[in-house]
């Protein structure tokens, strides 16, 4: 993100978009994430109002990942301007939704990508990110969240063979 003034990703020989990194962000629908830690003892009933909770409050916030836990939210761009009387409000309700940390992260130019990637292949969205969080034990140390750089390297060469357009 910091080394580039503009980003170009390309797709079988095409230019699929261009622009700063926080316009691609910002163009390709990917929002703020939000990750909540909740203690073990967190029952999913508690979890599922936590995330309504949320929608409630930060209307457009889509759950991107729910886990064991863990629940990674994504918040809207536009929301931004409320994250302050949002997250007093947050800190308030850490003891009734059993959460013990939570974190605000922007997305990754990886993440861009793989949006991409799943727009040009024609698969859901999502499904590229999920790889390893489904196949834990697979030897890659724990590795979790995004398929590990050798995967990537096999989508990004069949992103380059097989892609018409998105």
């Amino acid at each position: 993100d910091a080394l580039a003034d503009r980003c170009a990703i390309m797709a079988h020989g095409t230019i699929r978009c261009v622009g700063t990194p926080a316009f691609l962000k910002m163009k390709l629908g990917l929002g703020y994430k939000l990750t909540m830690l909740q203690e073990p003892n967190a029952r999913p009933a508690t979890t599922q109002a936590m995330i309504q909770w949320v929608r409630n409050v930060m209307p457009g916030t889509e759950a991107s990942m729910m886990k064991a836990g863990e629940v990674q939210l994504t918040l809207p761009f536009n929301a931004a301007g409320g994250f302050v009387p949002f997250f007093q409000a947050l800190d308030q309700q850490l003891k009734p939704f059993h959460v013990t940390s939570y974190g605000l992260s922007m997305p990754s130019l990886e993440e861009v990508f793989l949006k991409v990637t799943e727009k040009a292949l024609g698969i859901a969205d999502g499904v590229m990110s999920s790889w390893n969080r489904q196949n834990d034990g697979n030897g890659d140390g724990g590795y979790t969240g995004f398929a590990k750089p050798s995967e990537r390297i096999k989508v990004s060469a069949l992103l380059m063979n097989t892609c018409n357009s998105i």
